[in-house]
């Protein structure tokens, strides 16, 4: 008894020194001379440069972190020089002992200045079809807990999610259609199992065919239960300002308001308290859907 209970002391403690290095690998290590490396990686994957302007910070203990500042992804061949997508700014940072347990505690998710460009040329390539034929080529994962209909953690705790400054192009040389998603802006409020979540969404959008630009606002608070599959905004609250020549009268406000309730498993939406107006229209209602789930005949 006395061997067995040294050798499970002498275990031990080489479990304690090896959780111990690898805490003190991960924080003293500085990423930014990895930097490189991960640039080398992403090129021999994708074929594309990935430039790494910012200093990178990352942590393991008592958070799984990781921050860092401006990078760009380049464009595919024959896109032209504006990078697909560039970041000003991003921090993740989820409690490492929780983990463990395969519980999922998450800081606030900020992302800054995010830009993506996508397109489309005259023979109809888009310039993400290389990532999505390289995806497909890569080894498909182990199935999950959660793709066997359990749930791939125990808990989901998430502080929040603070997105500013997204812009989302588009640009197709078949059609001549250009149009910009920018000057976005999400918050949504932490989320906590059970508890009501709200979000808050701004942003503008331009598109030349038809020469249109607008402004829009969201705001709701969403209630959910995920075991029932019952989800409700309570309320949806959302505005919209336009401006263009096929506008009447160059400029219209739309504005909406509502309550839905959505039975996922039953099939059954209830939207309440509907209020729509705008172009000179007002339009109020209230109405109940069932069979959402039934087959479309055909």
């Amino acid at each position: 008894m006395k061997i067995l209970k040294v050798s499970l002391l002498l275990l031990l403690s080489l479990v304690l020194l090896l959780v111990l290095g690898l805490v003190a690998a991960i924080n003293l290590i500085n990423p930014n001379s990895q930097k490189e490396r991960i640039a080398r990686i992403v090129y021999e994957k994708s074929g594309r440069e990935l430039v790494i302007a910012g200093e990178l910070e990352w942590g393991f203990w008592p958070r799984l972190r990781l921050s860092g500042g401006e990078l760009t992804l380049g464009n595919a061949s024959g896109f032209g020089p504006e990078p697909f997508l560039s970041l000003d700014s991003f921090h993740f940072a989820v409690a490492t002992w929780p983990l463990l347990r395969s519980e999922v505690i998450a800081e606030r998710v900020q992302i800054s200045g995010l830009e993506l460009n996508l397109a489309r040329n005259a023979a109809g390539v888009s310039n993400w079809q290389d990532l999505s034929a390289a995806e497909a080529t890569s080894p498909e994962p182990p199935p999950t807990r959660s793709a066997q209909g359990g749930m791939p953690f125990a808990a989901l705790a998430l502080g929040g999610v603070d997105i500013s400054d997204l812009r989302v192009g588009w640009r197709d040389e078949e059609s001549g259609l250009a149009a910009e998603l920018f000057d976005l802006q999400l918050q949504v409020a932490p989320l906590r199992p059970g508890e009501p979540l709200e979000l808050k969404l701004e942003f503008k959008a331009r598109v030349n065919q038809p020469e249109l630009t607008a402004s829009a606002a969201v705001n709701g608070t969403l209630a959910y239960d995920l075991k029932s599959g019952n989800y409700s905004l309570q309320p949806l609250d959302a505005s919209a300002t336009l401006h263009g020549p096929t506008v009447p009268g160059g400029q219209a406000r739309i504005s909406l308001h509502t309550l839905l309730d959505w039975e996922s498993k039953a099939g059954r939406a209830r939207i309440e308290d509907l209020r729509l107006e705008g172009l000179g229209m007002l339009l109020s209602a209230q109405m109940e859907m069932d069979g959402l789930n039934d087959p479309i005949p055909g």
